[in-house]
């Protein structure tokens, strides 16, 4: 699978993220990631899994919209909008 593949498919498994697939995350992460969102740092693949599993245990509904990706080699970024639909 090439890169661009790859960041493909983590696009479309963030499109499906939610709280019964967040085991996932390994496939796409690996141990020492560094996931920074407007709110949060999170350091480390089992801390982003904990992070995700809390966020999505009441959200009604979850859709990514993607803008810049970019890879090279074993690294990636992509930018993204988030709608999300929670009781709070």
């Amino acid at each position: 699978m090439t890169a661009d593949e790859r960041l493909e498919a983590f696009c479309a498994f963030f499109n499906k993220l939610d709280k019964s697939c967040t085991r996932e995350l390994y496939e796409f992460y690996t141990p020492d990631v560094l996931f920074i969102d407007p709110l949060h740092r999170i350091e480390g693949v089992r801390a982003l899994e904990r992070y995700f599993a809390t966020l999505y245990e009441n959200v009604t509904a979850c859709r990514f919209r993607f803008h810049d990706r970019q890879a090279s080699g074993q690294q990636a970024f992509v930018t993204w909008t988030m709608q999300l639909v929670h009781p709070r």
